[in-house]
């Protein structure tokens, strides 16, 4: 049972955790609490992730994979207000990541909006070309991907990029 201490008091407690062992945690819903357990007569929710997962194959001239090119995805949000553009894709920014292609020519990247509700995002990517390939850079965008907080298996979006000389 809770000591009815406000719940910001509960970082003090996560604070002193390592001096004083696992039951503040367990008090505070922490480390050591388990998810959904009730409190005060409240269900804490859980606190999985939003996330998207991309993938795709990077080629070049000939359907041939294109192995060490820089990948950078990037999501705009567009169930919240703003007016950033990256091509195609208006939105406000939502998470940025970076990866390369491995020597099949694939990537993949896990997006992340944090703890909370379904989002909904245009996916904007940039191919970087490795270093004396002689192709060049591509930009595709457009893409549109649902964030979901979910602890079971997602749905991937796939995107393919084909590179020119």
């Amino acid at each position: 049972m809770r000591t009815g201490l406000p719940r910001l008091a509960c970082v003090h407690r996560l604070v002193l955790l390592a001096l004083a062992g696992p039951a503040f945690a367990a008090a505070c819903g922490g480390p050591g609490g388990r998810r959904g357990e009730m409190h005060d007569g409240q269900e804490w929710p859980t606190r999985n992730p939003a996330v998207a997962l991309v993938h795709g194959t990077v080629t070049g001239p000939g359907g041939r994979p294109v192995a060490g090119a820089g990948v950078e995805v990037a999501a705009l949000f567009t169930d919240a207000p703003g007016d950033t553009r990256i091509g195609d894709c208006a939105g406000s920014p939502g998470p940025v990541e970076r990866t390369r292609t491995d020597a099949a020519g694939a990537f993949r990247v896990t997006l992340s909006a944090g703890a909370g509700p379904q989002r909904n995002a245009c996916l904007a990517i940039r191919v970087e070309a490795p270093a004396g390939s002689g192709l060049a850079a591509r930009s595709v965008s457009g893409r549109a991907a649902v964030f979901r907080a979910t602890a079971g298996p997602q749905e991937p979006v796939r995107i393919d990029v084909a590179l020119a000389p």
